[in-house]
């Protein structure tokens, strides 16, 4: 089986289980699935619905251990749409720090 590339978060979420919201703390995101933690989190098969502002994820948990779980994605996820606003939906190589680097770099040698 062919992982994913993760990517490493914190964000605040909502998980539904039926009718039933839980907020949760996802860890962990990939195109195929997420770690994320709660206080009493379901068993594995559960299905849940994860909800983040608009995004909206529909999957089943595949494992739980303490406050932890792991659920798969029925489908691929949108990681710019669950990712939103939060800061963590670009590479570092997008957000400039490659050209504060450089311009650091230069700075540097100037000196």
């Amino acid at each position: 089986m062919d992982r994913k590339e993760r990517r490493l978060t914190a964000l605040k979420a909502q998980m539904r289980i039926g009718e039933k919201l839980f907020e949760i703390t996802v860890s962990n995101i990939s195109e195929t699935g997420l770690m994320a933690k709660m206080t009493e989190p379901p068993p594995a098969g559960t299905e849940v619905e994860i909800l983040r502002r608009s995004a909206r994820v529909r999957g089943s948990i595949v494992w739980s251990e303490g406050r932890r779980f792991g659920m798969k994605a029925n489908e691929p996820i949108d990681l710019n749409s669950l990712l939103a606003d939060s800061g963590l939906g670009l590479k570092q190589s997008d957000t400039g720090a490659a050209a504060v680097r450089k311009s650091w770099w230069h700075w540097s040698k100037r000196r």
